[in-house]
């Protein structure tokens, strides 16, 4: 694992489980002292080129998926391992993004990532630390796109003058500027919270939510500004617009990140919840329910519309 150039890959997602990570289908059945892996991964970033993978495989089928599943460290010359094509995607082509297939592929024990069944909630927590890192690529793609179309408005004229003293492309650069700025913010705070030892799952969502947001509408701005240049690939900006959209799938979906939205949907499916459920408190105190919230859920494999405020387990005056 440690030879270099070391190069890890994720393997979570497949052909029938994206987001909805407690359906993935491959398997992990104990034999001996080492465990027999069988399934398929799709859209694995670094396939190509890893020397090992995460894997994440159902091991207990009697169990909800918080508890039936675990994770593998599998190294990537192992007998059973099959590669396919490198994918043509849409943007950010030079991603080594690959199906992989595990046929019989033998495990050691000790490759155990934690302990047997704790898989899930191995994966869900990672998020804490991917989601900011995916917000700031985001944030840098939204720069860039800031920049291109800041320095272009600045040189093409019409009727005279430079494009950027029209206000219409003014007001298009301002937006892009404080969108930005928001989400460089948010990713900074992201960060901030796990270096300082908090949990940063609330923060690592929001800057994941709106990084992503902010890259794409401000690549497809910085096209309008370039307008039918921003249509050519002789320009920049095409390929910042095509590069953007990963960032809304990346780690979960955009739309499924944000906890704002699982509160809101978790009120709507139950009645019961109230309004100020995580409004008690001063500063991040107000988190603490939300927080009890999601290890509720990771804990108890909950769909929407069965669960009720009543049955999460909070500290008295919380």
């Amino acid at each position: 694992m440690t030879e270099e150039p070391l190069v890890a890959a994720y393997g979570v997602t497949e052909p029938g489980a994206g987001s909805d990570v407690a359906n993935i289908s491959t398997r992990a059945v104990k034999n001996g002292d080492k465990w027999v892996l069988n399934g398929t991964k799709m859209w694995i970033t670094n396939a190509g080129h890893a020397n090992w993978f995460f894997v994440l495989a159902r091991t207990d089928s009697s169990q909800p998926a918080s508890r039936g599943m675990t994770g593998f460290v599998v190294e990537a010359n192992s007998p059973g391992i099959t590669l396919g094509k490198k994918e043509i995607n849409m943007g950010q082509r030079c991603s080594d993004t690959r199906m992989v297939t595990f046929e019989d592929v033998q495990v050691p024990e000790e490759h155990v990532v934690g302990v047997p069944g704790e898989g899930f909630k191995i994966a869900m927590k990672a998020f804490d630390i991917t989601r900011p890192l995916v917000a700031s690529a985001a944030v840098g793609l939204a720069q860039r796109a800031l920049e291109e179309a800041t320095q272009y408005a600045q040189t093409r004229k019409t009727m005279g003058v430079p494009i950027i003293q029209h206000q219409a492309v003014a007001f298009m650069l301002a937006d892009m500027a404080i969108q930005t700025e928001a989400a460089r913010v948010l990713v900074w705070k992201a960060a901030w919270s796990k270096d300082a030892g908090q949990r940063n799952t609330f923060y690592a969502s929001m800057a994941k939510t709106l990084a992503s947001r902010t890259a794409v509408e401000n690549a497809n701005l910085a096209v309008q500004v370039f307008g039918g240049a921003g249509f050519n690939t002789e320009y920049p900006v095409e390929k910042l617009f095509r590069d953007s959209k990963i960032f809304e799938l990346y780690e979960v979906h955009f739309k499924r990140a944000d906890p704002f939205r699982l509160v809101e949907a978790i009120k709507d499916a139950d009645s019961s919840f109230p309004d100020s459920a995580f409004s008690q408190g001063p500063g991040d105190e107000r988190l603490e329910g939300l927080f009890k919230l999601f290890d509720f859920l990771l804990d108890h494999d909950v769909r929407m519309g069965s669960v009720s405020i009543n049955d999460v387990p909070v500290r008295n005056g919380n």
